[in-house]
């Protein structure tokens, strides 16, 4: 996940100006939810780490998804 998530802040196209894209807010939210998780499991907080772990995949889900929105590299891949 981590790896995905790093990845995504080298696609330039789908930056609309100089800020950062919703998918980037997206990669930087499932970053910061890992970091959690991992934390929590090592102090041996299970439901801590449940709840973060959930809080992971819906970032990158959500970042996945708004990858392919139209007019899109990953669009045009998969759709056209």
């Amino acid at each position: 996940m981590a790896a995905v998530a790093l990845s995504s802040f080298w696609i330039f196209e789908i930056r609309q100006g100089v800020a950062p894209s919703f998918v980037h807010l997206l990669c930087v939210w499932t970053l910061i939810s890992l970091a959690c998780a991992i934390y929590f499991i090592r102090r041996g907080n299970v439901r801590a780490h449940k709840g973060s772990m959930i809080g992971t995949f819906l970032g990158l889900a959500g970042a996945g998804a708004g990858a392919l929105m139209p007019g899109l590299a990953l669009y045009a891949f998969f759709f056209a």
